[in-house]
C-alpha cells in the first residue's frame, strides 16, 4: 500500500471516530448542567465530571491523532475533503439512535458527500507542491478566520445562538487543522516556528471546544454538527489549498471541494432539525 493510499485510509478512520463521537458526546450532554454563560474553565469542569462525555472525547481525540498521521502521509486538503464525508456517519447516527427517517435536505448533502468525495480522491497527487510554505500567506489566512469566528461571536452577545456558536468553533477548529498540516510541513526543519504554529493551533482547538459543545447542548444537534463541520471542512480544506501551493486544483476537483463543504450548510436547513433533533 502506497503512503497516499495509507493516509486516505486513515482519514477514513479519523472521520468515522470523530463524529461516532459527536453523537456520544450529544447524548452525555443530556445530564450535564447547561452550559451557556459559563466560563471556558466552568465549561470543561462540568464536562469531564460526565464519564460518557469524556468516553466521546477520547473517540475524538482519538481521530484527531489519526487524522495527523493521515497528513503526514497525504495532502491535508484531501484528508480533510475525506473528513468531511464522515459526516454521513453523524447523521446515521442519530437517524439509527432515534429511529428517524432522513429528511430530503439530508440525502441531498450525502449525494453531494459521496460526488464530492469521488471527485477529490481521484485528483490527489495530480498537483505539484510548491518548494517554499507560504507562512506569511497562511498566517492572514488564520487570523482572517479567528477573526470571522469572533465577529460572529459578537453578533448574538450576550447569548450567542447555537448555530453561531456552531460556526464560530469550526472557523477555530478549521484553524487548527490547518495549523497541524503546517506543522508537520516545516517539521524537522524549523522546530521553534514549529512549536509557535503549533501553540496557535493548540489554542483555537481549546477556544472552540467550550462554543461547540453549548451548540450540541444548546440546539438541535444535527444542525450544530452540520454547521461546525462545514465551517471547519471549508476553512481547513482552503488553508491545505494554501500549503500545498504549486498547481491550482482543476476546475471538477474544486466544484468536488465546494460540493463537500457545502453539503453540511444543505443538511443543516430547518427542515433537518425536526427529523433528527
Amino acid at each position: 500500500m502506497s503512503s497516499l493510499s495509507l493516509g486516505l485510509a486513515l482519514a477514513t478512520l479519523a472521520a468515522v471516530a470523530v463524529n461516532a463521537g459527536y453523537v456520544v458526546q450529544h447524548g452525555a450532554l443530556s445530564t450535564v448542567e447547561p452550559l451557556h454563560g459559563r466560563s471556558s474553565r466552568e465549561t470543561l469542569r462540568a464536562l469531564l465530571a460526565s464519564r460518557r462525555w469524556v468516553i466521546g472525547a477520547l473517540l475524538g481525540y482519538g481521530g484527531l491523532a489519526t487524522q495527523i498521521v493521515a497528513m503526514a502521509l497525504a495532502p491535508a486538503w484531501a484528508v480533510q475533503a475525506v473528513l468531511a464525508a464522515g459526516l454521513v456517519v453523524a447523521l446515521a447516527g442519530w437517524a439509527w439512535r432515534d429511529r428517524a427517517e432522513p429528511m430530503m435536505r439530508q440525502l441531498v448533502a450525502v449525494a453531494m458527500i459521496a460526488a464530492g468525495l469521488v471527485v477529490v480522491v481521484r485528483s490527489v497527487g495530480h498537483g505539484t507542491g510548491a518548494p517554499q510554505i507560504p507562512m506569511l500567506l497562511l498566517g492572514l489566512f488564520a487570523a482572517t478566520a479567528v477573526g470571522a469566528a469572533l465577529a460572529a461571536q459578537r453578533i448574538g452577545e450576550p447569548a450567542p445562538s447555537p448555530s453561531t456558536d456552531a460556526v464560530a468553533a469550526g472557523l477555530l477548529y478549521g484553524v487548527t487543522t490547518t495549523a497541524i498540516a503546517t506543522t508537520l510541513a516545516i517539521l524537522p526543519k524549523s522546530v521553534p516556528q514549529a512549536g509557535g504554529v503549533l501553540l496557535f493551533g493548540a489554542a483555537c482547538a481549546v477556544a472552540g471546544l467550550p462554543r461547540f459543545q453549548r451548540a450540541l447542548q444548546g440546539g438541535a444537534p444535527v444542525r450544530a454538527v452540520l454547521l461546525m463541520s462545514a465551517a471547519t471542512n471549508v476553512t481547513a480544506i482552503l488553508g491545505g489549498l494554501l500549503l500545498a501551493g504549486g498547481n491550482p486544483p482543476e476546475p471538477l476537483t474544486l466544484a468536488g471541494l465546494l460540493a463537500l463543504g457545502g453539503a453540511g450548510v444543505v443538511a443543516a436547513g430547518p427542515a433537518s432539525t425536526r427529523a433528527l433533533a
